[in-house]
C-alpha cells in the first residue's frame, strides 16, 4: 500500500471513529434529558398530590357523582352548647331527651341526651335534609316502582301512598317522607338524588360527620330498625336544628296537610297528613305553640318525637324525646316539656 492511500485510509478510520464518538455523546445527552424530564415530572407529580385535600372513599359515593346543593352556601354547623344551669327534666315518661334553644344553640334541659337511641322515623329528618342540600331541581320527577314499594309493605312500612309508574316531583317525595312518614317517599327520594340508597346513605354519614356528631350512624333512610341506624337526643337535636335553616325544610315540617301534584296515578293528587299534627292539633301547651316536627316508632326504639315550637316572646325551642313506652306518654312528655321550658 503506498503512502497516498495509507493515509486516506488513516484519515477515514478516524473520522469513523469521530463520528461513532459524536453518535455516543448524543445518544448519552439524549438519555440524561429523558432522565431530567422524568425527575421534573415525578416532582411536579408529587408536589401537587400535597397540596390535595385527602377525601377517604367512604366519604364519596360509589359513582362518584358530584352533587350540586340546591341550597345558597350554608355556614359551617356549630353543635349545640350545653348550658351551665342545665336542669334534668323530672316526671317525664320517654328514657331519652333534649330540650334545645335555637336563639342561643344551647342545651337547657336533658335526660341521658348522649346514650346512644334508635331513631325510628327521626331518621327522615336527614333523609329529608340531605335530599333537599342535593337536588336543585325540586320539579324533577322520578318514577315510583314496585321494586320500592313491594319490600317495604312486606315490612309493614309506613307508606305514603305513591303507586308502581308514578311519576313524582322531589318536591312531594320530600312531603311524602315526613307529612305521613312514607317510606317508599323516603327510599325514591335517595335514589333519586344519588341513584342508590347505598350512595345516598354515604351522603347522609357525611353529612353527620361534617357537624360534628359523633354517636350518629344511618344504616336506611326509613328509620326502619337496625343495629347500625342509632343516634342520641343531642344530635338529633343537631340535626333538626340545620333542618331548620332552610325555609322549605321547616315549610314541610310546619304543614299539617298537603296535597300532591296531579299524575296519571293520582288525578287529583295524593293528600298527606302530618303525623304529629294528628297527635297534637287540641292539645297545645299553654304559654307557647309547637310549630312542627316528626314522629317515630319501632318496637325497640318506642315511641320517638322531635318538634320544634315557639314562646310567646317568639323564642324557638327544640325537644326530642325518645323511647317512650306509648304514643299519649309521648304526646304529653312533648307538651309538658314546652311548657316548662318554652318560655
Amino acid at each position: 500500500m503506498d503512502e497516498a492511500l495509507r493515509r486516506r485510509y488513516n484519515e477515514r478510520k478516524q473520522a469513523i471513529k469521530k463520528a461513532r464518538r459524536r453518535r455516543a455523546i448524543i445518544r448519552l445527552v439524549i438519555r440524561a434529558a429523558v432522565v431530567l424530564l422524568a425527575i421534573i415530572i415525578l416532582i411536579s407529580v408529587i408536589v401537587s398530590s400535597c397540596g390535595k385535600k385527602e377525601v377517604s372513599d367512604a366519604d364519596l359515593p360509589q359513582s362518584e357523582v358530584e352533587y350540586t346543593s340546591s341550597v345558597e352556601q350554608q355556614p359551617e354547623p356549630t353543635l349545640p352548647k350545653v348550658a351551665a344551669d342545665m336542669e334534668t327534666p323530672s316526671d317525664v315518661n320517654s328514657r331519652f331527651v333534649a330540650i334545645l334553644s335555637l336563639e342561643k344553640n344551647e342545651i337547657i334541659a336533658s335526660k341521658s341526651m348522649h346514650e346512644r337511641i334508635y331513631p325510628a322515623s327521626l331518621t327522615k329528618i336527614m333523609t329529608l335534609l340531605v335530599a333537599f342540600e342535593n337536588n336543585p331541581d325540586l320539579d324533577k320527577t322520578f318514577t315510583v316502582t314496585n321494586a320500592i314499594i313491594d319490600p317495604l309493605y312486606r315490612e309493614e312500612a309506613t307508606l305514603a301512598g305513591f303507586l308502581d309508574g308514578e311519576a313524582v316531583t322531589i318536591r312531594d317525595l320530600l312531603y311524602g317522607t315526613v307529612l305521613p312518614s312514607g317510606a317508599e317517599a323516603a327510599e325514591s327520594v335517595a335514589i333519586a338524588t344519588s341513584g342508590s340508597i347505598k350512595d345516598f346513605l354515604k351522603l347522609m354519614n357525611k353529612k353527620a360527620k361534617d357537624m360534628g356528631l359523633k354517636n350518629t350512624h344511618f344504616a336506611n333512610v326509613t328509620g326502619l330498625h337496625d343495629k347500625q341506624n342509632y343516634s342520641t337526643a343531642y344530635d338529633m337535636a343537631a340535626i333538626l336544628s340545620e333542618a331548620l335553616k332552610h325555609p322549605l325544610c321547616r315549610e314541610i315540617m310546619e304543614t299539617y296537610q298537603y296535597t300532591t301534584a296531579p299524575t296519571d296515578k293520582h288525578p287529583s293528587g295524593v293528600p298527606l297528613t302530618s303525623t304529629i299534627f294528628s297527635y297534637m292539633y287540641g292539645t297545645e301547651p299553654e304559654g307557647s305553640d309547637i310549630l312542627g316536627g316528626k314522629t317515630g316508632y319501632t318496637d325497640q326504639a318506642g315511641y320517638c318525637i322531635a318538634a320544634f315550637g315557639k314562646a310567646d316572646d317568639g323564642s324557638e325551642y327544640i325537644c326530642i324525646t325518645a323511647k317512650g313506652d306509648s304514643r299519649w306518654p309521648a304526646v304529653y312528655d312533648q307538651i309538658n316539656l314546652f311548657s316548662m321550658y318554652a318560655k
